[in-house]
């Protein structure tokens, strides 16, 4: 499992961090999801900002989506 603040590739959105672990409440029961935020520039690294937008990926498959 990863923590906030690593860095990992997902996909075609390349470069992330994992900004947060959050529980969201669904129909089918609770799941806990990786909310990350894309890193734009790897050559010069920027924190990303609270108001980038972000991606949220279920925990539970994780790897099988490609992170």
């Amino acid at each position: 499992m990863y923590k906030i603040g690593d860095t990992v590739t997902y996909g075609l959105h390349g470069k992330c961090v994992i900004v947060a672990i959050e529980t969201k409440e669904l129909s089918s029961g609770s799941a806990v999801f990786y909310q990350m935020r894309q890193i734009k520039n790897s050559i010069i690294p920027k924190a990303p900002s609270p108001t980038d937008p972000f991606i949220l990926l279920p925990v539970e498959n994780a790897r099988e989506k490609g992170l």
